[in-house]
């Protein structure tokens, strides 16, 4: 569902489209949608048909439909197979409860301070990742330059060898 009610180009209006053409849902002019009790009578005020809100209620009834088969598969389904799996095998437990550990304590880390402070070797693990990520950013922008940087360098490889 597009969202036509936000408007950077009309300050003086939430309604980003053209007030004389049809809306979709009801098939009458957008105009004919303005709220008429608008404190701010220099503000037009697009509210939705009543066909428009079914439809945006349908709309957040399904991402309510989803969050709800999330919450249950990450909550209950994950937890309940683990723990049938740890009592189906007792290593499979043990190492399910390793895992478990680890996840509580690196919580831990995370509630009571930063994880430079407790993990060695963390904050130039994170430097180099960024290091990687801003070369792989650049290297993606310009391939051209990247290519010859690498011929240049195979070249150069070749010379010393």
């Amino acid at each position: 569902m597009p969202n036509i009610y936000y408007s950077n180009e009309l300050p003086d209006s939430n309604f980003a489209g053209d007030w004389d053409a049809l809306c979709q849902y009801c098939g009458r002019s957008h105009r004919e949608h303005l709220w008429k009790e608008n404190p701010d009578p220099a503000f037009k005020h697009r509210m939705p048909c009543e066909p428009q809100k079914r439809a945006i209620r349908a709309e957040q009834r399904s991402t309510v439909r989803w969050a709800r088969v999330i919450f249950l598969a990450g909550w209950v389904a994950i937890p309940l197979a683990i723990a049938v799996a740890g009592f189906a095998n007792w290593w499979v437990g043990f190492a399910f409860f390793l895992i478990a550990l680890f996840k509580i304590g690196w919580r831990l880390v995370e509630s009571f301070g930063s994880p430079e402070k407790w993990v060695p070797g963390y904050k130039e693990r994170k430097a180099k990742e960024l290091e990687h990520r801003h070369y792989i950013y650049h290297c993606e922008r310009n391939p051209e330059g990247f290519e010859r940087l690498k011929s240049e360098n195979l070249e150069t490889e070749d010379r010393e060898n």
